[in-house]
């Protein structure tokens, strides 16, 4: 620890470290520069005068830090680095309380004006999951909503925003719940606090807490990326959590489960020193610590067009954590997909989520049968190549794209061209195996078929390619039909409406007319 002097009085601290109370009189001023941090320790507390100033700095790459072990009073102000229009950003109030039209106030020459509604409709605000369109909410200049702890805020700058407010010192719960809208089970949320904190450690919380779908244990940091590749979010699990902590008063998005829940950040998960940064590309976020080691090869999948439009996914085989259904808080669902894009599907038990990220086990390198459905996203009519990325793969590993459509099966240490006779949204025609074999098309798409049981809408959604024609019923417990209804051959999702069958569970019986094969599915409807 470097020695320091801590002057409280009109005095800029460029580093500090008190085992005793803080104390801000009136008239006097601490000032915590953008790359220097603040630890009050052993229980000591804080307090701000009403006159004094308690002032913590950041800028597109740094960001200060204050760390109270024991309580805080007194209002002190945190300037935070906000992004600029060209990428925008996802932020939180590292200090909180104030109304929002106090904030704007003091902020209105900063803050930028917002694109979705009329005139003085500002680009700060939090996310809606109840708007059909799935549009950020954009405040008005004489809105008195409170800046909360734990609220996030999407918002455009181009320099510091000033919030003034309270120091959290203790847990923050934050309520996560499913919205009617578009994205539904999105939640901008954010680190309540003026300090970083450990990604792995609420990463621990999320997995447990039930409020998150289990598919989707993951922070999704939007990076700033407004190019054509899709890639917006930087996915935070445990795969890389012990590389990546979160900095004072950054937002991120968490994905809901049907019946939502809370999310506390705790106390515990303040971490200090530090000199780390946000989720904006271009810039670090690499702490120098790592992840817990385990033996681990991974590649990503990657599609893209003549454009250079592009998109990838990532799979990885590890050692203790892969298995081939779902490894809760390993795998992570793709949060948004957009109009090309690329992802896998459970290589056992799957329930039709498309996964951004997939672990499978190391000795799956070694299988004759492993086979991962391959979710694709594509317009009609254009030539699209997929290829292996970024591979960590040990030599000898083959891995081989099979297109059930054209019967054909490609090791992808060379790319694989095609183009598309109509629109792809789903899985069923691409698979990735671990056998230079063609695959048996009827085992194929008995494997990338799924059927769900949509419990907000009542549908049942039956997801995958079907290259024949089915007939599908639902049978209840005493085995007596309750329902029969034909499907057509479709790339894409097909949803039967079952609102006016009864609550309970069903056997969900889908026979493929021309071969006879018959997929069954127990399932929910209420």
């Amino acid at each position: 620890m470097k020695k320091v002097t801590l002057i409280m009085v009109f005095c800029y601290v460029s580093l500090a470290y008190s085992q005793v109370n803080l104390k801000v009189d009136n008239s006097g001023m601490l000032y915590v520069s953008k790359s220097s941090y603040v630890v009050v320790s052993n229980s000591g507390n804080l307090n701000i005068d009403a006159n004094g100033a308690l002032i913590m700095d950041s800028d597109s790459n740094e960001f200060s830090s204050l760390y109270v072990d024991g309580s805080s009073t007194g209002t002190a102000e945190y300037r935070r680095w906000v992004a600029s229009v060209a990428t925008r950003d996802l932020v939180s109030a590292p200090v909180t309380g104030e109304a929002f039209n106090s904030f704007y106030l003091r902020n209105s020459a900063d803050i930028h004006v917002g694109t979705q509604g009329p005139g003085g409709d500002l680009l700060f605000g939090p996310y809606n999951n109840d708007d059909a369109f799935g549009f950020y909410y954009e405040s008005l200049p004489a809105d008195i909503y409170t800046l909360d702890p734990g609220q996030g805020y999407r918002a455009a700058a181009g320099t510091t925003l000033s919030f003034v407010g309270d120091i959290n010192t203790g847990n923050v719960p934050v309520a996560i719940s499913r919205g009617t809208g578009r994205y539904r089970y999105a939640n901008l949320i954010g680190n309540p606090y003026t300090t970083y904190i450990s990604a792995a450690d609420l990463i621990a919380a999320m997995a447990v807490s039930g409020a998150l779908n289990s598919s989707y244990v993951a922070i999704y940091g939007y990076d700033g990326d407004v190019t054509s590749d899709g890639s917006t979010w930087r996915v935070i699990n445990n795969l890389n959590a012990g590389e990546h902590d979160i900095a004072p008063g950054q937002g991120f998005m968490l994905y809901s489960d049907n019946d939502g829940g809370t999310i506390t950040f705790t106390k515990a998960m303040q971490i200090t020193p530090f000199e780390l940064d946000d989720f904006i590309a271009g810039r670090s976020v690499d702490s120098g610590k790592k992840t817990a080691t385990e033996e681990r090869y991974n590649f990503k999948l990657k599609i893209e067009n003549a454009s250079d439009k592009s998109f990838s996914t990532d799979l990885y085989f590890l050692g203790a954590h892969g298995t081939r259904g779902l490894d809760v808080s390993w795998d992570a669902g793709a949060f948004q997909l957009p109009g090309l894009s690329i992802a896998t599907q459970l290589a056992q038990d799957s329930d039709g989520t498309a996964f951004q990220i997939q672990c499978l086990p190391i000795k799956d390198l070694s299988s004759n049968d492993l086979m991962v459905p391959v979710y694709v996203k594509a317009s009609a009519g254009v030539e699209y190549t997929i290829s292996m990325d970024a591979s960590t793969l040990p030599t000898g590993s083959e891995i081989y794209l099979q297109d059930i459509e054209l019967n054909t099966v490609t090791l992808l240490e060379d790319t694989y061209t095609f183009t598309t006779t109509e629109s792809l949204n789903g899985a069923g025609r691409f698979y990735l195996t671990t056998s230079s074999q063609v695959l048996n098309t009827e085992q194929a798409l008995i494997s990338g078929v799924n059927i769900v049981s949509v419990l907000n809408t009542k549908q049942i959604m039956i997801n995958g390619l079907i290259d024949q024609a089915a007939t599908l019923s639902l049978i209840d417990l005493s085995g007596r039909k309750v329902m029969q209804q034909n499907l057509e051959t479709s790339n894409n999702n097909q949803y039967i409406d079952v609102k006016y069958i009864k609550t309970g569970i069903y056997i969900v019986k889908l026979k493929l007319r021309d071969s006879g094969y018959v997929i069954t599915k127990k399932v929910l409807i209420k």
